[in-house]
C-alpha cells in the first residue's frame, strides 16, 4: 500500500513533498548504461533506483521504463568484488533455468545487451511482482516442488555430498573468530550426528522469501537468483521463506524467529516436497549455511541491523544440533 501511495503521489507531480529524496548527477550528454541499454533496444529509456537496507551484497537496481511508464527492463550493477560475483551468479542461474521446463514459475528472462566498458551488469525483461489475491501457500509449495526437481534430484549422504563439501570447505577458511569456532563446531556436530543420513539434494533458490516471488492465479514469478545453487537440500528454500516472514512480516526479534521456525521445521520442509523427518537436520543445515554467508560477507561490517550472529543465529544453531543428538538415530 505504501508503495502504490508515493507511486500515484509521483505520478502526481507531488514529489517534492516526499521527506527524503536521491540526486544523481552528471554530465547529460556524457555516454552512460542506461543510454547503452536504451541504444540496443532502440528506446529512450528513464531510470528509477532502489537502493536496499544496508547489507554486504547491497547494490543498484535500476528499473527502466519508457517515458509513458512502460517497463522495459530491471538491471542489477555490480560495484564492488561481491556484488560483481553476485551479479554474474545470477546470471548464470537464470542462463540455466531458462533451459529447463518450469510449470507453474516464472523467472526472468535475460536481455541480449553487449559488454559496456567493465561494468558488469545483469539486464532482464520485468516480471509481473505485485501479488493477485492472497499468497496462496498451495500455489507457492508447488512453485517450490517444481524447482528442487526441474533436474535430477540427487540422494546421497550428508557427508559426502558435493553440497557439503563446499560449505565445510567455506567454513574452514573463515577468518578464526568466536563466531567462526562456533559455526565449526556446529558442522562437526552435525556431521557425527546425521552426516550419514541420505538427504534428497535438488534445484534452491536460496533467497525464497516474500519480496522475491510473487503470485499470480496458479503461477509464481520468482526473481533475485543469485544465491541460487543446483543441488543444494530440498527443503531449505522453506524454511528460509518462514524465517523471512517470521521475522520481516511479524516482526519477531531474530532469535525467536529462528526457534519458532525450529519448532515447526517439520511441517515447514514438506512444503518443498521434503521429508517430514528431515525437518530438524534442514533446518540446521539450514542455520550453518547462513551463519557462514554472514560471515563470508562480512553482513555486521556492512551494517547488519540483527547484530552480531552470536546473538541470535548461533543459540538457535546450537538448539537444533542439540536435537539432533538427541534423536533417535
Amino acid at each position: 500500500m505504501r508503495a502504490r501511495t508515493l507511486g500515484w503521489a509521483a505520478r502526481a507531480g507531488a514529489g517534492y513533498l516526499f521527506p527524503w529524496t536521491v540526486t544523481i548527477s552528471g554530465p547529460s550528454d556524457t555516454p552512460n548504461l542506461v543510454s547503452h541499454i536504451g541504444e540496443h533496444l532502440n528506446e529512450t529509456l528513464y531510470v528509477a533506483i532502489a537502493l536496499g537496507p544496508p547489507r554486504a551484497n547491497r547494490k543498484p537496481v535500476l528499473q527502466l521504463m519508457t517515458s509513458s511508464g512502460t517497463q522495459v527492463s530491471f538491471v542489477k550493477v555490480g560495484i564492488n568484488p561481491l556484488t560483481v560475483s553476485r551479479v554474474r551468479a545470477e546470471a548464470s542461474a537464470l542462463e540455466h533455468l531458462a533451459t529447463l521446463a518450469l510449470p507453474g514459475l516464472t523467472v526472468p528472462t535475460i536481455l541480449d545487451i553487449p559488454p559496456w566498458r567493465d561494468t558488469a551488469f545483469l539486464a532482464t525483461r520485468p516480471l509481473d511482482t505485485w501479488t493477485s489475491g492472497s499468497m496462496d501457500d498451495r500455489t507457492r509449495g508447488r512453485a517450490l516442488r517444481t524447482l528442487a526437481t526441474a533436474a535430477e534430484v540427487v540422494t546421497a549422504e550428508l557427508r559426502t555430498s558435493q553440497w557439503w563439501r563446499g560449505l565445510a570447505t567455506r567454513l574452514e577458511v573463515l577468518a578464526d573468530t568466536q563466531e567462526a569456532r562456533s559455526l565449526r563446531a556446529a558442522q562437526g556436530a552435525i556431521e557425527s550426528t546425521i552426516g550419514h543420513l541420505r538427504v534428497p539434494q535438488g534445484h534452491t533458490h536460496g533467497d525464497w522469501s516474500p519480496w522475491n516471488i510473487a503470485v499470480q492465479g496458479t503461477q509464481v514469478s520468482a526473481w533475485d537468483w543469485e544465491r541460487f545453487v543446483p543441488q543444494g537440500p530440498i527443503g531449505y528454500d522453506a524454511i528460509h521463506y518462514a524465517v523471512q516472514e517470521e521475522v520481516r512480516l511479524r516482526a519477531k526479534p531474530p532469535r525467536q524467529a529462528l526457534e519458532s521456525v525450529l519448532e515447526r521445521s517439520a511441517l515447514i520442509v514438506g512444503e518443498n516436497g521434503a521429508d517430514p523427518e528431515l525437518g530438524t537436520a534442514i533446518c540446521a543445515l539450514y542455520l550453518l549455511t547462513q551463519g557462514e554467508q554472514h560471515l563470508t560477507d562480512r553482513q555486521l561490517d556492512a551494517g547488519s541491523e540483527r547484530g552480531p550472529i552470536s546473538e541470535w543465529l548461533v543459540p538457535a544453531l546450537e538448539s537444533a544440533t542439540a536435537r539432533l543428538r538427541r534423536a533417535p538415530r
